[in-house]
């Protein structure tokens, strides 16, 4: 799911850098996975559903700003300041987007965002991870 949004961000080709996974109940309910990307942009992926208290993780550090996305809430983080600002969230969640979505390119003849090449992209990101 995180590897899909990161996708949609439109953040280039990712290449896994770090990737660590740990086993408790499944072979991976603790991964950590540290990406590249083309523009220079640091992302890292955190995900533990192990413990009780759910936690994933996605930090992004650009050139001026940095977003922490952490359980459905999104902030920026200015470099200067290092003060964390909550960006707000449309309510709807994933799936509906991508229905409603879905729904629009039927009625209007357009390709649907989530298209076969975007499932392709992250079944190659995915296949990237499991070679490194």
């Amino acid at each position: 799911h995180e590897i899909s949004i990161l996708q949609a961000w439109e953040l280039g080709p990712l290449q896994p850098k770090k990737y660590h996974q740990q086993a408790a109940v499944s072979a991976s309910d603790i991964i950590n996975l540290e990406w590249e990307n083309p523009s220079g942009v640091f992302i890292s992926n955190y995900i533990d559903r192990v413990n009780l208290i759910k936690n994933k993780a996605v930090t992004l550090i650009g050139d001026n700003k940095i977003y922490l996305w952490q359980n459905d809430k999104l902030f920026e983080i200015d470099r200067t300041d290092k003060t964390p600002k909550s960006v707000k969230i449309v309510a709807t969640t994933a799936v509906s987007a991508e229905l409603t979505d879905f729904l629009t390119s039927i009625t209007s003849g357009r390709e649907p965002r989530c298209n076969g090449n975007f499932a392709l992209q992250i079944l190659q990101t995915i296949e990237k991870i499991n070679f490194h």
